[in-house]
């Protein structure tokens, strides 16, 4: 028999900014997407997230880990980074810049944090009906009963409503 897998050690790894899986949101917010150029993506397992530092009309910035160990080691890779001053940890949130007032409204806290107005028409296409009944045409069952394991449940059937984004460029 085997032995089980080693347990990965406890860490956290500093990547190329484009390589965080929210890179993109972060590049169609930013008032100054320049800021991205001082960026880093924060990976903790396989999970890369984008740290992006204050500077011009940015003037703070927040990442929520998985726990206060991982808090911590964000905190020490970022702490000698531009733009990543006074960062911090407390429990498992990690902050840099100057403290979010927790009295803003929700136009302020988007100021504060540098990210753009949203677009009134971002999502003006009308609503579309997404279906997936759980079936398919040929055997009006998928996946087909000679594939189904035991205590296999169908997919839910119903309907969701999406809307289909717009690009303004």
């Amino acid at each position: 028999m085997d032995p089980p897998p080693a347990a990965y050690p406890l860490g956290v790894r500093l990547l190329a900014p484009e390589e965080a899986c929210d890179f993109e949101y972060w590049a169609a917010r930013l008032i100054h997407p320049e800021l991205l150029g001082g960026a880093v993506a924060v990976m903790i397992h396989r999970l890369p997230l984008l740290a992006v530092p204050a500077g011009m009309s940015r003037r703070g910035g927040h990442l929520n880990m998985i726990d206060r160990s991982f808090a911590e080691l964000t905190t020490q890779c970022l702490k000698r980074r531009p733009g990543f001053d006074m960062v911090g940890a407390s429990g498992s949130h990690v902050t840099w810049g100057d403290p979010l007032p927790e009295t803003l409204g929700s136009d302020e806290r988007r100021r504060f944090h540098g990210l753009r107005e949203p677009a009134k028409d971002r999502f003006a296409a009308a609503p579309l009906l997404a279906w997936h009944s759980g079936t398919g045409s040929a055997t009006d069952c998928w996946p087909p009963a000679s594939e189904q394991l035991p205590g296999w449940l169908p997919p839910p059937q119903g309907a969701v409503t999406a809307c289909a984004a717009r690009s303004s460029r």
